[in-house]
């Protein structure tokens, strides 16, 4: 099976196929997002920490192809809110069909 590339905001990526690997560390990191809110006591994640955050979920979900992009573009809507979104569905999708 080839791999899918997709053009995330002008960086073409490889989308990495499931694994329960992956799956352990992402939930991982949503584990480590839920203490971080409930150690500050607020919905709102630092920016800084956020982007932090958003770049492991996708070191996991894809393997940039070219140059990475600088953590400043995981701060953006357009990747948080729709790249991001769309990568975790894709990858819980994969695993339905294993």
């Amino acid at each position: 099976m080839d791999a899918r590339i997709v053009n995330i905001t002008g960086k073409y990526a490889r989308v990495l196929p499931y694994s329960e690997k992956r799956r352990k560390a992402l939930l991982e990191i949503a584990t480590e997002i839920e203490g971080y809110i409930n150690k500050n006591e607020s919905d709102r994640i630092d920016p800084a920490k956020r982007a932090e955050f958003w770049k492991r979920k996708a070191e996991l979900l894809f393997e940039f192809i070219e140059e990475k992009p600088p953590i400043e573009f995981y701060l953006s809507d357009e990747f948080e809110l729709g790249i991001l979104v769309w990568a975790e569905q894709d990858f819980i999708r994969q695993r339905l069909y294993l």
